[in-house]
């Protein structure tokens, strides 16, 4: 079977975890071309050998917040290029002739198929808020924006005929979308699968900032002089003090994340699937306004996997710390992924090889 596969290139979730899926599925004997943007786009043409790049939507940030307004302008000025960029490229999805496509979050790829007549199966994390329910005090202050969140994501998937949905926590899903969603463990990339699960061993606390410029972490950071940071998403490199930050690197990452105590991140869901995995007690601050991100942050604290807070702050971030050996030992009695099994027995079923 030829696949036509899209992912979204804001943040690096879609890329890895996508690698994962085709990765399964080339095995099959299926034979795919990718259509990605942003860092995705590089990340798997390291992998695979027909990538084709477009331009996507970024958004922008500011102090740990997304930035509508600037968000919005800035891609208004990227339109032209984005569009000329995206004609080139429906040129090349025409000329693949693809019998089915594999959609991340990605809206170029499934525009294609529902002009094209060609069928459409959703692979990402985001149709969990969707597709789910989610009682009020998982939801709290940001109830008011499910509607809307809800509505983006039906948009950004419109036409599937199966939503397959990675995640760490498993909500009910609603009856009228049982027939069509799957929920699969978190999808663990081979270079996680062999770390085991080393536990909360380890000799610093590994930080990941998906929003640049909260001038508050690193500030929170300093602020606990006695242990020892190693910090990823802050645009630079150098070490002051106990805080050590540096410019990212796949080995790098992977090193620091397998040797770490803990994790202090924002909600994106795939390293709090993988921190889980490796039984890394988690501090999760959520970009503010990413209604996915608070979600997925919520869930980490009633799952008692971790702990949640709206910003950093040095004396909370302490204070999780001497918490942490409490979370390890819950998650260490919860029993590992099962190494993409499900994912794959899934993919099996929904696209088969003859």
């Amino acid at each position: 079977m030829r696949i036509l596969y899209g992912v979204a290139g804001e943040g690096m979730g879609h890329a890895t975890r996508s690698a994962v899926v085709a990765g399964h599925l080339a095995a099959r004997g299926h034979t795919l071309r990718f259509v990605a943007s942003g860092r995705a786009a590089a990340f798997l043409r390291a992998r695979f050998p027909d990538v084709v790049e477009i331009l996507g939507l970024e958004l922008r940030y500011a102090d740990g917040e997304v930035g509508i307004g600037p968000s919005v302008i800035h891609n208004i000025g990227r339109m032209p290029t984005i569009l000329a960029r995206a004609g080139a490229a429906w040129a090349q999805a025409d000329a693949f002739d693809a019998d089915l496509v594999v959609t991340d979050f990605d809206s170029f790829v499934q525009a294609w198929a529902a002009t094209r007549g060609v069928p459409l199966l959703a692979v990402d994390n985001f149709r969990v808020i969707d597709r789910c329910e989610h009682p009020a005090w998982i939801l709290g202050e940001d109830a008011r924006d499910l509607g809307p969140a809800q509505a983006l994501i039906r948009a950004k998937g419109v036409g599937a005929s199966h939503y397959v949905v990675t995640t760490f926590y498993c909500p009910p899903i609603r009856s009228v979308d049982a027939a069509t969603t799957t929920l699969v463990p978190p999808i663990v990339r081979p270079e996680i699968a062999r770390l085991g699960r080393p536990g909360p061993d380890g000799a610093h606390v590994l930080v990941y900032q998906t929003a640049r410029g909260d001038t508050r972490l690193l500030d929170a950071l300093r602020a606990n002089p006695r242990e020892r940071f190693v910090v990823y998403g802050v645009g630079y490199d150098g070490t002051e003090g106990n805080v050590t930050c540096k410019p990212f690197s796949e080995d790098g990452f992977l090193a620091d994340l397998a040797n770490a105590k803990a994790v202090v991140a924002n909600g994106g869901m795939s390293l709090l699937g993988e921190a889980v995995y490796l039984g890394k007690p988690v501090l999760s601050v959520p970009v503010r306004r990413h209604f996915e991100q608070c979600i997925n942050a919520r869930y980490i604290a009633a799952l008692g996997y971790g702990e949640t807070m709206p910003c950093f702050d040095g004396a909370a971030l302490g204070a999780f710390l001497e918490r942490a050996p409490a979370y390890a030992e819950r998650l260490c009695a919860t029993p590992a992924q099962d190494q993409n099994r499900v994912l794959g027995a899934v993919l099996d079923r929904l696209v088969p090889t003859t």
